[in-house]
């Protein structure tokens, strides 16, 4: 099985756990780093955070259910963690949740002659994002053509 139908599957199998209990799945990776395979899944809740506890009890139920599916075929280490303050963007749902807020995007394809982004979200309506740029202004970013976005730490 390759790694994308690998995630694909494990996403299928997690995501009725994490939504129960009342956490959104923001990220999983599958990856290999040093001798060892790694397991990373981000989690956030809408209201208050994750705690070291909310990562605790999705990596006990989700290492059980994946004991029994036994889809990953190789040794693992599986973590559960916030995707932190400075999160991936990565559904059209985290455009319209975070408005107002600061983001750095690279995008696919040359818009005002850049590819590189830090802007306020003012909409996101129709697939399209419309950042205030410094210095640049309005800009508006269709949605598929955002390669990578990440909430900016405001201090």
């Amino acid at each position: 099985m390759n790694r994308d139908d690998l995630i694909y599957k494990i996403k299928k199998i997690i995501f009725p756990i994490v939504n129960i209990e009342g956490f959104e799945l923001v990220d999983l990776q599958f990856s290999k780093g040093g001798k060892n395979f790694f397991l990373r899944i981000f989690i956030d809740k809408k209201d208050g955070g994750v705690t070291l506890d909310d990562c605790q009890n999705i990596s006990t139920q989700v290492g059980a259910i994946l004991d029994v599916e036994d889809l990953i075929d190789r040794r693992y280490i599986l973590e559960v963690s916030s995707p932190g303050l400075d999160r991936p963007l990565k559904k059209k749902e985290d455009y319209i949740r975070y408005k107002g807020r600061i983001v750095k995007l690279n995008t696919i394809n040359f818009y005002n002659n850049k590819k590189n982004f830090i802007g306020k979200i003012i909409n996101f309506k129709n697939d399209i994002l419309t950042l205030k740029i410094k210095n640049d202004g309005i800009i508006n970013i269709p949605y598929n053509q955002i390669a990578k976005a990440r909430l900016e730490v405001e201090f």
